[in-house]
């Protein structure tokens, strides 16, 4: 129960959420379908040859990965990208992304643009501006001055090593075939020398070649160019509708629960009934609202008809220990239909060959009178600045069973004068002509009801759900008690799950006397 009491708003308002999710998903739909559609790509560029060293060391990676970062900064600063227009013409660049992978010494140039072409140029310029700024640009020329003279005295050398080699395997031939000491001693000494130039030699050329193959740490090349795009990469219509169709069914979810914070109203009866603490003896379906006040003297077998029944069954109930003589009928506020409960009790009551009055005690805003279609001229407040008789001011509105006291024209002071000795009197001489007295007061807000509630055998509180606020009843439950009243129970009034109960058997009823008056005719 306590996870649907949670999910209760979405219940309720699950049409505002799903128009909401629809708008959301088709507007999205419409819009993304409109735009163009967006082509990227990517330029990717080296940081150092280090990659191309065979015995790199740690040093050079913790480098050149700064070395990364600071290009891809760079590449955002006005050098570069004033650069890059000028050399392609343009008045402003695209968007574009430049990020130093952290998988190498590689920088990543991606550029996103309507048109496929103008994305790959603007990538290739970028990394072409980067190279431009960094080291290698400036010392190209000197890097080839210099390879070229080192190839030369590689070459040289080599050709040094190869010929001295040569001499020391001819020497030592000719000390394979000598036999005289003096002569084996002298070639032995230009061997010995053969070979101390041969170590120089290639002792200078493993340095030259050491020197060939350094790595230039703060170098940048273009490993990858860009390439005309094929496809386009946006705009992506599925993940953007299905974004926003979460996005409006989250707003709209949000909106539920905030509609409901801000609503105060009863939602469910059994609501009701907790914060009166008082039982509910009747939930009454909604009236047809094109029908009158005599709709149960026109529709005597209907739902509505049932429940005043069961209204009256109940208040015979609470009678028996204490009978009810007088009645008083209020609601927490206004609007919430207690007249027309009043009118229709009383004529349930009525059926049961019992005489009712019904007064209306709202000296301030009546409108009893006017549902009946009767004067209001001359009615309770005559009764007490004119000596004149009870019956004088009533009128007979059902059979001559029931009988009506206007509240008359309305005085300056109707507290003061339903709180009076007179109203008292008034009272009873209303119960020595009739079997029941039915007094419409105003809302409880009005000081009139609490001063009417004490003279009261019962009170009947009407509540509409849906309408009626909790504030209204506590503060009518709290006014009611004060008083010193005996609350009998509560009406909920205006219930339209009522109209689903009973309308199965109503339906199956009328659709069976329809059915008998069918073949009665047929026959």
């Amino acid at each position: 129960m306590k996870i649907k009491k949670l999910l209760q708003p979405i219940f309720t308002w699950w049409w505002m959420i799903l128009l909401a999710v629809v708008i959301a998903g088709g507007t999205s739909f419409f819009v993304v379908r409109q735009l163009p559609k967006v082509y990227s790509s990517r330029a990717m560029l080296m940081v150092s040859s280090t990659i191309n060293d065979p015995n790199p060391e740690l040093y050079q990676f913790t480098i050149t990965s700064q070395l990364t970062q600071t290009y891809a900064y760079i590449a955002y600063q006005d050098t570069i990208r004033f650069g890059t227009m000028k050399a392609l013409n343009i008045s402003a660049l695209p968007d574009y992304e430049v990020t130093a992978l952290s998988s190498g010494p590689f920088l990543q140039i991606i550029v996103t643009d309507v048109n496929p072409e103008m994305a790959a140029r603007v990538a290739n310029e970028l990394a072409n501006q980067l190279i431009n700024l960094s080291p290698t640009n400036i010392q190209q020329a000197e890097q080839a001055q210099m390879s070229q003279f080192l190839q030369g005295q590689l070459t040289s050398l080599q050709e040094k090593i190869t010929t001295t080699q040569a001499e020391i395997s001819e020497k030592e031939d000719q000390l394979a075939n000598l036999t005289s000491a003096q002569e084996i001693e002298r070639i032995q000494a230009d061997i010995t020398a053969l070979e101390t130039k041969l170590t120089t030699y290639q002792s200078t050329y493993a340095n030259l070649m050491n020197s060939t193959t350094q790595t230039a740490i703060n170098s940048l090349s273009l490993f990858e160019p860009a390439s005309i795009p094929v496809r386009p990469v946006g705009p992506k219509v599925l993940i953007v509708v299905v974004a926003a169709i979460f996005g409006g069914l989250l707003l709209s979810i949000s909106a539920a629960y905030f509609i409901e914070f801000l609503d105060d109203s009863i939602k469910e009866i059994n609501e009701i009934s907790a914060i009166i603490e008082a039982p509910i003896i009747a939930t009454i379906a909604q009236l047809p609202k094109d029908k009158g006040w005599d709709y149960l003297k026109l529709n005597p077998d209907s739902a509505v008809a049932d429940s005043f029944h069961m209204l009256t069954v109940n208040l015979g109930f609470m009678g028996i220990d204490h009978p009810i003589h007088t009645l008083l009928i209020t609601s927490p506020g206004s609007a919430d239909g207690k007249s027309t409960i009043a009118l229709n009790l009383a004529i349930t009551i009525a059926k049961g060959n019992k005489n009712i009055v019904i007064m209306d005690a709202d000296m301030r805003r009546p409108s009893l009178h006017t549902l009946l279609g009767v004067s209001n001229e001359m009615g309770l407040s005559r009764l007490f600045i004119e000596n004149i008789s009870v019956k004088e001011v009533l009128q007979p509105v059902y059979d001559g069973k029931i009988y009506f006291m206007p509240s008359g024209t309305p005085p300056p002071n109707p507290t003061d004068l339903l709180a009076s000795r007179r109203m008292e009197t008034i009272l009873e001489e209303l119960q020595k002509l009739f079997d029941m007295v039915i007094v419409d007061c105003p809302p409880t807000i009005v000081p009139d009801t609490s001063v009417m509630a004490t003279k009261m055998d019962g009170v009947l509180l009407v509540v509409r759900p849906m309408h009626t606020n909790r504030r209204m009843i506590l503060m009518a439950r709290d006014q009611l008690k004060r008083s010193g009243a005996r609350i009998l129970g509560v009406v909920a009034n205006g219930v339209t799950a009522q109209a689903h109960y009973y309308g199965g058997y109503y339906h199956d009823k009328s659709t069976k006397n329809g059915s008998r008056r069918k073949n009665k005719s047929n026959m």
